[in-house]
């Protein structure tokens, strides 16, 4: 009898232990029952506002061009105040909304979206660093810097359709060529031969001078001096642009030269022709013509 009795105490134990242990696993899972109907309570994790723009963006536009700019934002309640500040050396100035600079959000959830910044016209003068900036009721929070390259490459030539010039031999004779631009160029001179356009080297025997004649205007005239019969051809004057721009080498149309044995300077346009005093302004229109230029 002794010994059925310990047996049986035995058994009790075992079966009480048991119990115990399925005692902590259901206190464990009422822990984390209990943790998760605190975070539906609003009791979890607090939400961030946040914006997104990657370090070391650039955005690059040409003048006149459209150009936009953008930084993400996420925000946990209402949507905050998203607005836009251009850097200088000591501050960030607020960017205002014109008829040129306008601003737009798009949602890209009930939580998110986009703020863009929209250049309609841009000129070299947008060129620079930008920042978006979310105003919250506990902090402002900033982006990383945008940078904005505004590349120009507007610049035109302007010379006569149909004219070309007659000069004697031993004188000197002066032909043009009007630019518009936005960067002043240096303006340069090259002959034909055949195929390619050779620039004018040394200064021995012709004068480059260059004149302003208005905001983004100018003259480079070309003044060939003791001409001989060998000088007669076709004269162009050319710049090279930056390499983003495409063609970076602008060209104009040819303007020809015939010297004579005898007889002054004329210019003959047409059926008209009459003697030419000073220097000879060739404007009227502009062309990109396709010639290899062998510098």
């Amino acid at each position: 009898m002794c010994i059925i009795s310990e047996l049986k105490t035995k058994a009790q134990m075992k079966r009480m232990d048991t119990y115990q242990s399925n005692e902590g696993g259901k206190g464990l899972v009422g822990f984390i029952l209990l943790l998760l109907a605190k975070q539906l309570q609003g009791q979890g994790p607090i939400c961030d506002d946040y914006i997104r723009v990657y370090r070391n963006t650039v955005v690059q536009a040409f003048v006149m061009e459209k150009l936009t700019i953008n930084c993400t934002v996420g925000f946990c309640n209402d949507l905050p105040q998203v607005t836009w500040c251009k850097l200088d050396q000591h501050s960030c100035n607020p960017v205002i909304q014109t008829t040129h600079i306008q601003t737009q959000w798009n949602y890209l959830t009930s939580n998110s979206g986009i703020s863009i910044l929209h250049f309609t016209n841009p000129s070299i003068d947008d060129a620079g660093l930008y920042r978006c900036s979310v105003n919250t009721d506990q902090s402002i929070i900033i982006s990383h810097s945008i940078t904005v390259i505004v590349n120009d490459c507007q610049a035109e030539f302007s010379v006569s359709d149909d004219c070309w010039w007659s000069a004697p031999i031993s004188g000197s004779v002066t032909v043009s060529c009007g630019v518009s631009f936005r960067v002043e160029p240096i303006v340069s001179w090259c002959r034909e031969d055949g195929d390619t356009c050779l620039p004018l080297k040394g200064q021995s025997r012709h004068t480059l001078t260059w004149y302003h004649t208005g905001s983004g205007t100018g003259v480079s005239y070309l003044t060939l001096h003791n001409i001989t019969l060998s000088d007669s051809g076709y004269y162009r004057c050319f710049f090279s642009l930056p390499d983003y721009c495409d063609p970076n080498t602008r060209i104009s149309r040819p303007l020809e030269l015939n010297v004579t044995r005898n007889g002054e300077v004329m210019e003959h346009c047409g059926e008209d022709e009459h003697p030419v005093c000073g220097s000879l302004t060739l404007f009227t229109r502009s062309t990109h013509d396709q010639l290899q230029l062998f510098i």
